[in-house]
């Protein structure tokens, strides 16, 4: 009888899952080894996976793990302090920056984001150029543009809504939040109609921005009811964890909105216009389409909607036909991945406007019809 290990057990979990790499991830804590700590967030191929030395245990009482890899870092991770107490902190923070940040004190967190934020930034120009242009390959050949070039298929994903260069926000005032008084009435208002708060009690932006979003959400939310119901919140979360180029962030039905590019409106304003002259968002809309553009796709993973097949079924286009038009026809974002995921992101930002165009008022009408009556999934 072979005794298989927890690490042998997930690896197995993950090759019925088809995913193809694990990532090792160490105790963010104290007791947690050298040897352990300097592997922690590498990412390994599962077919070269060795237990002692890629993968855990690495010695007697090891406390690693591992966990699926799809390419994705968000959400949070434990960490323990000195007294036993638990707190967040970004998943994307290996054991090396969490002790110089909160053992070591070498550099505060806020230097940590910068300093990874940039990094991130280059490695992802690098792949975007590389991306683009399999994209124009693929379509110039008249393919469809390929996995390499998009991102990871399928309806229920995660979307984010990215700005084309790092902008430079106002820094965090820990000691600004938002008045206890205001905060009541935002969570009554909330709880009202069926969203989660997250975050806004120690946001440092204006209690009005927030407000702003929440009618937004609830107005959007009148004409999807199967969004939430007493089982399922949407959530409206003021996250500090965004990478500074990120205006907001979905997954499921919670919508985290960068509380760093909201601290300061006319900032966010100016940037996001930036965005819009040079084409990457839908021209015409404003900061204000982005609450939007993000429960476009909280609708889509809702109820389970492909935006791409909707995109061909209204144009009587092909895949790759559709693509290739929506750039102009829509924005440049629209396009971003093979899948079409930010399609119906960017219709929900253009109908914010005045004038929405064809394709976006046609796109929404086949949304509502296909919603209609349809319950929580």
């Amino acid at each position: 009888m072979k005794l298989l290990t927890s690490a042998q057990t997930l690896a197995d979990a993950m090759r019925t899952a088809r995913f193809t790499h694990y990532q090792f991830m160490a105790t963010l804590d104290r007791r947690t080894c050298a040897r352990c700590g300097e592997r922690d967030g590498e990412v390994y191929k599962l077919s070269e996976m060795n237990q002692g030395e890629n993968a855990p245990p690495l010695h007697a009482r090891c406390r690693c793990t591992i966990v699926a890899y799809d390419g994705l870092q968000y959400g949070t991770r434990a960490t323990r302090g000195d007294n036993g107490s638990y707190q967040r902190v970004p998943a994307d923070m290996s054991y090396r920056d969490w002790k110089a940040v909160y053992i070591d004190k070498s550099k505060t967190f806020e230097m940590w984001r910068a300093e990874f934020d940039a990094r991130r930034q280059a490695d992802e120009n690098s792949a975007l150029r590389q991306r683009g242009r399999q994209v124009i390959e693929d379509l110039t050949a008249g393919r469809l543009p390929t996995a390499a070039s998009g991102g990871k298929v399928g309806t229920g994903i995660h979307g984010t809504m990215s700005a084309n260069d790092v902008p430079q926000w106002a820094p965090r005032d820990k000691s600004k939040t938002i008045p206890k008084e205001e905060y009541i009435k935002l969570r009554a208002l909330a709880e009202a109609n069926g969203i989660f708060l997250i975050g806004v009690k120690n946001f440092d932006g204006t209690p009005a921005i927030v407000r702003e979003i929440l009618d937004t959400l609830i107005g959007l939310k009148s004409k999807f009811p199967a969004v939430s119901d007493n089982r399922h919140k949407l959530e409206l979360n003021m996250s500090i964890l965004l990478r500074a180029q990120d205006y907001a962030e979905t997954i499921g039905r919670e919508i985290k909105f960068n509380a760093a590019a909201y601290r300061d409106v006319k900032i966010l304003a100016a940037e996001y216009q930036k965005d819009v002259d040079k084409g990457y968002f839908v021209r015409g809309t404003t900061y204000r389409a982005i609450p939007h553009h993000e429960f476009g796709h909280v609708v889509a993973n809702v109820y389970k909607l492909d935006p791409l097949k909707i995109a061909c079924e209204i144009t009587g286009l092909k895949p790759k036909d559709v693509l290739t038009w929506l750039k102009t026809a829509l924005s440049k974002y629209a396009v971003g991945f093979h899948d079409g995921r930010e399609i119906i992101a960017e219709v929900f930002a253009d109908m914010s406007t005045n004038s929405p165009n064809e394709f976006s008022r046609k796109f929404y009408s086949k949304v509502l019809h296909l919603t209609r009556g349809v319950g929580n999934g």
